[in-house]
């Protein structure tokens, strides 16, 4: 299978947050389309604070460091589906129902 087109998770411990269908990769990037869960309405608050910093290209203040250590400390992960592959560490950069993601 190509890269595009590739189904992927979004994982919080066992719970899944979303499904991500790969559109491109960009090495090492991988950008996709994210479909949230309902589980996912919990975290909403944190991924939009995080892309507030990443629009203003703020990235080294104390309150940016905040907002995304609060999603690297939520320890999400990535299933590839397809590949039935888990990856424990995870960035990931969300806005909307757009994602880029390394693993």
């Amino acid at each position: 299978m190509t890269e595009s087109g590739r189904n992927w998770q979004l994982l919080r411990g066992d719970t899944v947050l979303g499904t991500i269908v790969q559109t491109d990769s960009d090495y090492p990037w991988r950008n996709g389309t994210f479909t949230p869960s309902p589980a996912f309405a919990e975290f909403a608050p944190l991924f939009a604070a995080a892309q507030s910093f990443t629009d203003r290209d703020e990235y080294d203040t104390p309150e940016s460091d905040a907002a995304f250590n609060a999603i690297f400390d939520l320890g999400l992960s990535i299933r590839d589906v397809d590949g039935d592959e888990l990856f424990g560490e995870v960035m990931l950069n969300l806005t909307d129902s757009d994602v880029s993601w390394r693993c």
